[in-house]
């Protein structure tokens, strides 16, 4: 789904954020890369990702090997301010929301390659100018604490930060069409579908 973007945190996120979080003592946490590299923080958040969407068609868990792997490659180039962490009154991670902006603009312009000059596209559009779009790469909350209203702690943490740096759009990551505790949190806001995946199989009968 392609979402316009609010200018204010819609009223029911706002409520929900209030009374679930002042109800079970959560908080919205922003990472340090100091707990992410060197305290095993990027372990938790594979172990959340693994809980929350081990019941979902095609998802196959991650070892912390690979955990560690992703982390390596990939966090540093992810503002961690855009990566809200929700945690309960003991600590525990039970929520998390990875975004980043699309750099698909970044990849035309340096025309599908790395070298000689493309990685300096990519890497203004990662740290410096970015377009009016916003990827929701991923959303996950523990299956214990799902149908609770946990999200609205991420949108309404993201929402300003999003205004703040320019985005007007935000494109949310696949999602199967009868999985409604995903579907459901859009319709807060203005959404569009507007990319559709479809898998076909044919079985070949041998003779």
């Amino acid at each position: 789904m392609r979402l316009t973007i609010p200018e204010q945190v819609p009223a029911r996120f706002a409520r929900a954020r209030d009374l679930v979080g002042n109800m079970y003592g959560l908080k919205v946490k922003k990472l340090t890369p100091k707990e992410v590299f060197q305290e095993g923080y990027g372990r938790k958040i594979f172990h959340l990702l693994n809980a929350a969407y081990s019941q979902l068609f095609g998802y196959t868990p991650h070892t912390d090997e690979e955990a560690d792997a992703f982390v390596s490659q990939y966090i540093r180039m992810l503002d961690l301010q855009m990566l809200p962490m929700v945690e309960d009154k003991e600590g525990n991670l039970i929520a998390c929301s990875i975004t980043m902006p699309n750099l698909s603009h970044a990849l035309q312009e340096a025309r599908g390659r790395l070298f000689p000059f493309g990685w300096y596209h990519l890497l203004r559009a990662l740290k410096f100018s970015h377009g009016e779009e916003v990827e929701l790469l991923l959303i996950a909350v523990h299956p214990e604490w799902q149908a609770l209203g946990i999200n609205s702690l991420v949108f309404a943490d993201l929402i300003p930060i999003f205004n703040k740096k320019g985005y007007r759009y935000a494109e949310t990551g696949p999602m199967l069409e009868d999985n409604m505790k995903v579907l459901t949190q859009w319709k807060e806001f203005d959404h569009v579908i507007h990319k559709r995946r479809r898998c076909f199989s044919k079985e070949i009968k041998t003779t």
